[in-house]
């Protein structure tokens, strides 16, 4: 059995469509900011797809950031002071850039009209009470099979998050093929797996979102528009592309 996947997210035929700018993507040698300063250089720079790694305050409030102990460092911000949205909207990330409250994301991807890619929560209510009105451009990283399958019904694309080291080939195909899952995002450890995502993607049609923990930009090269169609980085120029096409 084989699946017919959407194909609204997949890049073109140019190389340097297939990066995702991972935490809004490298601003002045800083990573993970996860602030507006970083998405604009992203988006100038040419990036189509802008993750953004989200989390709750204590007011429930959505905003971006990679962690509480992350923001709480890059901000200075004492520990014993409640992180409400008020108070976050009041720090500046290392001094200079502005951290992003969700309604911010919402509001530039309505300007700017990129494909949001989340982060960090994907309880299907939370996502929809933000993005509802932009739902045909966000892509949800789905932490379990009933988030992707909630969302997916929602008119949301979910990439189930799904390790190779946890679970056998054949289980994760019966598993995409159950509940039609069209898009998996992974963290790609070693060189080696990409035969497992070559396998996956033959047998099932499944198209993969990548995390690489080492980017070779030698090796991966090879292996972006084939058996990649996105994958995450911090600063796709070390690839050295160019809108090249394939």
């Amino acid at each position: 059995m084989f699946l017919t996947m959407p194909m609204s997210f997949l890049p073109s035929g140019n190389l340097s469509e297939h990066f995702i700018a991972h935490g809004g993507g490298i601003i002045c040698g800083k990573i993970y900011t996860n602030s507006y300063e970083a998405v604009v250089n992203s988006l100038k720079k040419g990036y189509k797809y802008i993750e953004l790694d989200m989390m709750l305050t204590v007011d429930s409030q959505l905003v971006c950031m990679h962690s509480f102990e992350d923001f709480r460092k890059i901000t200075a911000m004492p520990d014993s002071i409640p992180l409400t949205e008020g108070y976050f909207k009041k720090q500046h990330v290392y001094g200079r850039f502005v951290p992003l409250t969700v309604k911010n994301v919402v509001a530039l991807q309505k300007k700017c009209h990129f494909t949001l890619v989340t982060d960090k929560t994907s309880d299907p209510q939370i996502i929809d009470r933000y993005f509802s009105g932009i739902r045909k451009t966000v892509m949800v990283e789905a932490f379990s099979i009933e988030d992707y399958v909630t969302l997916k019904g929602m008119g949301y694309t979910p990439m189930l998050s799904q390790s190779f080291r946890c679970e056998s080939l054949w289980r994760i195909g019966w598993k995409c093929i159950r509940h039609h899952v069209d898009w998996i995002s992974t963290t790609l450890y070693a060189p080696e797996d990409v035969v497992k995502i070559r396998i996956l993607k033959r047998l099932f049609g499944i198209h993969f979102a990548v995390y690489p923990t080492n980017p070779n930009p030698r090796l991966f090269r090879k292996y972006i528009g084939k058996d990649i169609d996105l994958i995450y980085v911090d600063d796709k120029d070390i690839f050295n592309i160019d809108n090249n096409s394939y």
